[in-house]
């Protein structure tokens, strides 16, 4: 146990889990081969960092998306494409599997672009 979590009830400790598993590895230049063995550590204390930016990353998405949707049909989001692109911008590929988003256009022509959670626009 690290000295600073001493004092901590045990419940609110860092808790570590690890696995050590064989990895095989095979030299690209010479072709020789070797066995050598991994850790994987796990650590609550990293398990609620990742947890904590993926609620930033998801928040942040949610506000740039509502900006987006409220410029639709406006100067700079004019076609489906236009938003298509933009939308992969914000989203990217580390929040696009979290947070599906969906565009179409409506009966005027004009895009549309829903999420889950997202409001409807005023």
């Amino acid at each position: 146990m690290a000295e600073r979590q001493r004092h901590l009830l045990p419940a609110r400790r860092t808790r570590w889990r690890g696995l050590l598993t064989a990895f095989g590895v095979t030299d690209p230049r010479h072709g020789s081969h070797h066995d050598l063995r991994v850790a994987y550590i796990w650590s609550s204390e990293e398990a609620t960092s990742v947890a904590d930016a993926r609620q930033r990353a998801l928040a942040k998405a949610d506000a740039d998306l509502t900006r987006v949707r409220n410029g639709l049909g406006g100067r700079y989001y004019q076609t489906a494409g236009q938003v298509r692109t933009k939308v992969a911008r914000i989203v990217g590929s580390r929040v696009e599997p979290l947070l599906p988003v969906q565009i179409g256009t409506d009966t005027a022509g004009k895009p549309t672009l829903t999420w889950p959670g997202s409001a409807t626009p005023p």
